[in-house]
C-alpha cells in the first residue's frame, strides 16, 4: 500500500470531497435535512486548519520575527 500515504494532505482532501459528494447525492435523492448538513461537516477540520494557518502567517510569525529583531538590536 505504497500509494496510501496518510501524511499527504491531498489524500485527506480527496477523502473529504468524496464523503461530501456522497452526502450530496443522498440529499439530492432523498431530500433529507440531515444529509444536507452532513455534506458540509467534513470540511470543518479543513476550515480550522485554514484559520490556524492564517493566524500563524499573519500574526504569530511576524510577532516572533519582531521579537527576534528586538533581541538582536539589544546585543
Amino acid at each position: 500500500m505504497k500509494f496510501l500515504n496518510l501524511k499527504n494532505p491531498w489524500l485527506w482532501t480527496a477523502i473529504l470531497a468524496l464523503i461530501s459528494i456522497a452526502f450530496a447525492f443522498i440529499h439530492k435523492f432523498t431530500g433529507s435535512d440531515w444529509s444536507y448538513i452532513a455534506t458540509f461537516v467534513p470540511w470543518i477540520p479543513v476550515g480550522i486548519f485554514a484559520v490556524a494557518a492564517i493566524v500563524f502567517a499573519f500574526i504569530i510569525n511576524p510577532v516572533r520575527a519582531l521579537i527576534r529583531k528586538i533581541k538582536e538590536k539589544k546585543k
